[in-house]
C-alpha cells in the first residue's frame, strides 16, 4: 500500500523522540535502580571509580559493570574522565550513603511498586484487576523492616522542604501542632528546631512510630516533640492542637473520606485552630503539573474500585467550609505538583 502525501507530517521538523523518551523511560529507571541497589555511587566516591576496582568488590563481570556504568554516563549520573569515573553534583549529594542527604531508598522502593502499578494501568481503568494482583494502599506498614526503609527514605527525601517550610509559615501565634501523618517528623523536627516555643505530636501509624521517635530523639527534640500512633479513618485524633496539618497524604483517599477527615481535624482543633494541608493538586480545569496529574491517574490504578483523588484548590476549599472552617485560602501549585491550603476553626 503506497502511503498518501496527506499521511506525511508537513512539518518536517517533526520527530518521535519525544515518543521514545516516554515508551522507553523505564530503561531510565531500571539504570539507576540497578547503579542504586549495587551501591556504584557510593562506590565510586570510595574510589572504587574503575570498572576492575568496582567488579572486584561487588563481584559482578567486569563487563557487566563496564556496561551499567557507560549507561549512568548516557544519563548524566556519572561523568568519565581519563577512564575514570566521577559522581554528578546531585547524585553526591543526593545518592552516596552515608550523608544525612541520602535519598537512594526513597528511588529503589517506590519505583519498583509503580512498574507494577502502571504495567497493569489497561486492566486497572477497566476495573477488572485481579484480587492477587490489586497493591495494598498499607503496602509499606505491613512490616517494621518495611515501614522503616520508606520512612526513613521519606524523612531524607523531604527534610529540606521541611526547613523551608518551618523557615516561611508563621508559628509565632501557636503552641501545639498536630501533625497527621507525620511519618519519621520530618515537618514536626523542622518546626520545633526553628520555633523554640512550639510543641508538636507526630501522628502515623504504629510501625512508623518508632522511626519518628528515633530521629526526634536525634534532633534533640523529644521534650517538645511526641508521638501517637494510629489510623486515619479509625483512631480518634489527639486532642488540644491549634495547629494542625495534612503534608502530602490525603491523596490516597476519596472525596467522602478525605471530607471526613477534614471533619476531624476540625473537632480535634480548638477554637481559634488552623488546618494546613499541602498535597499534590490539580489546576481547576483538571490541567497542571504533571507529577499532580500522573498521581492522580495511579490512584485509580491501585484501587480501582475505591481510587483516592487528586483535588483542585476548590475542592479542598469546599471540604474545608463544610466542616466548618472559615477565612480560607487555598491556592494552585505554583512550580512543582504541591497546591496549598489553610484555613481556621471560628473561636
Amino acid at each position: 500500500m503506497t502511503q498518501s502525501s496527506t499521511d506525511t507530517p508537513q512539518d518536517e521538523t517533526l520527530t518521535t523522540d519525544r515518543i521514545d523518551k516516554m515508551a522507553f523511560a523505564a530503561s531510565q529507571s531500571g539504570v539507576l535502580i540497578a547503579a542504586l541497589e549495587l551501591d556504584l555511587f557510593t562506590a565510586i566516591s570510595e574510589g572504587f571509580n574503575e570498572p576492575a576496582k568496582f567488579a572486584e568488590r561487588t563481584k559482578v563481570p567486569v563487563d557487566s559493570v563496564d556496561r551499567l556504568m557507560s549507561a549512568c554516563v548516557g544519563l548524566k549520573l556519572i561523568e568519565k574522565e581519563d577512564g575514570k569515573f566521577f559522581n554528578t553534583p546531585d547524585v553526591d549529594a543526593f545518592l552516596v550513603k552515608g550523608k544525612t542527604s541520602y535519598c537512594g531508598d526513597f528511588f529503589t522502593i517506590q519505583p519498583k511498586v509503580d512498574y507494577n502499578v502502571w504495567n497493569d494501568i489497561v486492566p486497572s481503568l477497566r476495573q477488572s484487576v485481579p484480587e492477587n494482583k490489586k497493591p495494598n494502599k498499607g503496602y509499606y506498614f505491613e512490616d517494621s523492616q518495611s515501614a522503616r526503609d520508606y520512612a526513613v527514605a521519606l524523612y531524607n527525601l523531604r527534610w529540606k522542604g521541611a526547613q523551608r517550610f518551618a523557615r516561611r509559615f508563621d508559628f509565632s501565634s501557636y503552641s501545639l501542632f498536630l501533625d497527621l501523618g507525620g511519618g519519621a517528623g520530618t515537618y514536626s523536627i523542622a518546626a520545633a528546631q526553628e520555633h523554640s516555643h512550639l510543641r508538636a505530636i507526630v501522628f502515623d501509624y504504629a510501625n512508623v512510630i518508632p522511626v519518628a521517635e528515633e530521629y526526634i530523639q536525634k534532633a534533640g527534640v523529644s521534650d517538645r516533640v511526641k508521638t501517637v500512633s494510629g489510623d486515619f479513618l479509625d483512631t480518634e485524633f489527639p486532642g488540644g492542637a491549634d495547629l494542625a496539618a495534612y503534608i502530602t497524604c490525603l491523596q490516597v483517599y476519596g472525596p467522602e473520606d478525605v471530607q471526613f477527615l477534614v471533619n476531624k481535624a476540625f473537632n480535634a482543633l480548638v477554637p481559634g485552630g488552623g488546618l494546613i494541608i499541602i498535597d499534590y493538586m490539580m489546576n481547576e480545569d483538571k490541567t497542571g503539573h504533571p507529577g499532580a496529574l500522573f498521581c492522580h491517574l495511579y490512584q485509580k490504578c491501585i484501587s480501582p474500585e475505591n481510587p483516592g483523588y487528586v483535588n483542585t484548590p476548590t475542592e479542598f476549599r469546599d471540604y474545608l467550609m463544610k466542616a466548618g472552617f472559615v477565612d480560607i485560602l487555598a491556592r494552585e501549585p505554583r512550580y512543582g505538583p504541591m497546591g496549598f491550603v489553610f484555613g481556621k476553626k471560628p473561636r
